[in-house]
């Protein structure tokens, strides 16, 4: 799952469900952070068997609940103009490169 695709998640509903390799944790709370929401679950899972002779991979599935405290639903605004205007998640990265002419 790539970045934009955990962002497209948080679209307002109560609750996200967020799945995907081991990396995918590190990647979608800052973007739940950022767009009101906070972790209640996480799940590891390794599959069954081993592939080519390693272990089998680790899947997370991340669920997520709206934070509707009024900071968090605030945070979330700010996210959201910041990333209309075509600029990053959080207000801490830096803005993406111009398009090249």
């Amino acid at each position: 799952m790539n970045d934009d695709e955990i962002r497209s998640r948080f679209d307002g509903r109560g609750q996200v469900e967020v799945s995907g390799g081991a990396d995918v944790r590190a990647r979608a709370e800052p973007v739940a952070y950022a767009l009101g929401y906070e972790l209640i679950r996480a799940e590891r899972t390794r599959g069954p068997g081993r592939v080519f002779g390693l272990p089998a991979p680790v899947t997370v599935r991340l669920f997520f609940r709206r934070d509707d405290d009024p900071r968090a639903r605030r945070r979330a605004e700010r996210t959201i103009e910041r990333l209309r205007a075509g600029g990053p998640v959080s207000a801490d990265e830096p803005p993406p490169p111009p398009p090249p002419e």
